[in-house]
């Protein structure tokens, strides 16, 4: 039933030189993103949409944005992250499989409509109205 869902990387922040980081691994493992804030690092670091991607939820002067990083590569930037309020996780697997969108009513998206069915809950679970987003290009 479902994979694993630890966690490949961890997210550090230097307090004095206000630099956060996301390492692979538990010490001295590649840096997969980093940057400064001042009032704190990477606020989320959750799976990806696969066992071997993170998605980092890191500040920025505008507010938060998200980027999808594979293990062994550069992050590359979620398409429309200024409009996701929070990622949803697979309670089994703990793959990203959607988000709630940032708006008066909230929206969620889930990005494979047979995941429905694995969503505490299903869609009473989730705030605002739900839809099916097929195949997204983030």
């Amino acid at each position: 039933m479902g994979g694993s869902s630890a966690l490949p990387a961890r997210s550090t922040y230097d307090d004095e030189h206000t630099g956060w980081r996301i390492v692979v691994g538990d010490s001295g493992g590649k840096v997969l993103a980093s940057g400064k804030a001042p009032f704190g690092g990477a606020a989320g670091l959750t799976l990806g949409r696969t066992p071997d991607t993170v998605l980092i939820d890191y500040p920025t002067p505008e507010g938060a944005a998200y980027e999808e990083a594979p293990l062994g590569a550069p992050p590359a930037p979620v398409k429309d992250s200024e409009v996701i309020a929070d990622p949803i996780s697979d309670p089994v697997t703990g793959l990203w499989i959607g988000n709630v969108l940032r708006d008066d009513v909230p929206e969620t998206v889930i990005f494979d409509p047979c995941t429905d069915a694995r969503v505490p809950g299903g869609a009473q679970g989730i705030p605002g109205p739900v839809r099916a987003a097929g195949v997204v290009d983030h």
